[in-house]
């Protein structure tokens, strides 16, 4: 059976320690082995800024930190696993089930991929891959307006498609991005401006899939770590819902959008407008930047410390 759960390397010491913590008066910080600094928090509204409440599921040992965004269109809930929080490069670090899409044989087809979380401070970083495996598809990740397209490749198969061309492509493996188009293809995910994916474009021109046990599949992980496994083998075969218990690692970018006076068109105004820093950005050491679409908080060169927080005041 797949393993639920598929240990990477890249994730490996993530987490934040208790000391480089920092968070509200009287609120948890710490949820299993995780720390959670702020703006990020747990419990009260009191203890995180709006759209960046956490929830630590104690039903497991450890506990789990988990981040739960609301689909308002579809009425439903979304769980995913926190490894890593960074205030230095604004990301958080989720493990996801349901990560890998499988594509239906013989037709093109729009699915969603994330659901509508357009009031989230998410979206996709630059530290992700579109993948794709299968043969003679053209996929394309889209953001909120189906003109926005944000990644996609392309695979194709020769005609006389055969297991020994797919265990040809699976034996690149560990030597670096061995998906040239050819069975699969991989590509490089650029900084989306609004907020996380949506759906995925399926134009499927392939009439021989059926002919071969290797499923068709695509999905979104960290770089790196597809390269690593050989995914393909572990899930050839394999029935839809152990498919679907595969955690893949991604890589969410935050910024902070909720609660803030914003000016209408953000490429209007590049910069952080004072009212915003006085309000975001509490450490005397630290500045505001504009993100694309909300407001960050990093600290003066020299200043970034553990243990030290530019979202709140200084302490001593």
């Amino acid at each position: 059976a797949v393993v639920a759960m598929l240990t990477s390397p890249l994730l490996a010491g993530a987490e934040v320690s208790p000391a480089e913590a920092q968070g509200m008066p009287d609120c948890d910080i710490t949820c299993g082995n995780m720390s959670v600094p702020y703006p990020f928090g747990m419990g009260p509204a009191r203890c995180y800024w709006p759209g960046f409440n956490l929830t630590c599921n104690t039903g497991q040992q450890p506990a789990k930190l988990l981040l739960v965004l609301s689909d308002p269109d579809f009425g439903m809930d979304s769980n995913f696993h926190v490894t890593e929080i960074s205030l230095r490069t604004n990301t958080v670090r989720i493990l996801r089930t349901n990560a890998i899409m499988p594509i239906s044989s013989g037709r093109s087809s729009t699915v969603f991929f994330f659901g509508n979380y357009s009031e989230a401070p998410y979206s996709l970083s630059t530290g992700n891959e579109f993948i794709l495996s299968g043969c003679n598809l053209y996929v394309m990740l889209i953001g909120d307006d189906t003109e926005d397209v944000i990644s996609g490749c392309a695979s194709f198969c020769p005609s006389n498609i055969s297991e020994t061309f797919f265990g040809t492509v699976l034996q690149r493996a560990n030597r670096g991005r061995y998906c040239n188009g050819m069975g699969c293809c991989q590509a490089n995910i650029p900084m989306s401006s609004n907020g996380l994916p949506t759906s995925l474009m399926v134009v499927n021109r392939n009439r021989d899939q059926e002919l071969t046990s290797q499923p068709a599949y695509t999905l979104i992980a960290e770089e790196g770590w597809f390269d690593q496994r050989r995914l393909s083998k572990e899930i050839a075969g394999r029935e839809k819902y152990e498919i679907a218990k595969v955690q893949v690692p991604q890589v969410l970018q935050w910024e902070v959008i909720q609660d803030l006076p914003r000016p209408d068109d953000m490429t209007a105004h590049p910069g952080c407008p004072v009212e915003v820093a006085r309000k975001l950005c509490k450490s005397k050491n630290s500045y505001c930047k504009r993100g694309s679409r909300g407001y960050l908080c990093q600290f003066m060169d020299g200043y970034d410390k553990p243990g030290s927080n530019p979202y709140l005041p200084d302490e001593g």
